[in-house]
């Protein structure tokens, strides 16, 4: 066994060993996108839903707002895909758009979400 895959395995037996402190997170990672040069505008393909599990590392509150405006969540990167900044996240209901920085260190991925209007 290498080192990478005895990593792997340790990011996935923590997940696991934190249970339910780890939540839901809708993902909806927007298709690929190309231009038509024949219509004249770009397409896209369709999005792609995944729910996966994600740790919150942290939250702020808008003055104005009960609801948290900004969200930190950590992923196992074997779960989804790269998030962007055109990609969406459901978390309890409240939809949120995905901000920069996004952090990949090809074990866990980081992503800070900005609360939707």
């Amino acid at each position: 066994m290498g080192l990478k895959s005895l990593v792997q395995s340790q990011v996935r037996r923590a997940f696991k060993a934190i249970g339910d402190l780890a939540e839901d997170v809708t993902l909806i990672q927007k298709g690929a996108a190309s231009f038509d040069f024949s219509a004249g505008g770009p397409q896209t393909s369709n999005a792609d839903t995944t729910v996966v599990k994600g740790i919150k590392l942290g939250k702020a509150k808008d003055a104005s707002n009960r609801e948290a405006a900004k969200l930190t969540y950590m992923f196992m990167a074997e779960d989804l895909d790269f998030p962007d900044i055109y990609d969406k996240a459901i978390v309890n209901g409240l939809t949120y758009t995905i901000a920069t920085p996004i952090k990949n260190d090809g074990y866990l991925i980081t992503v800070n979400m900005n609360r939707s209007t």
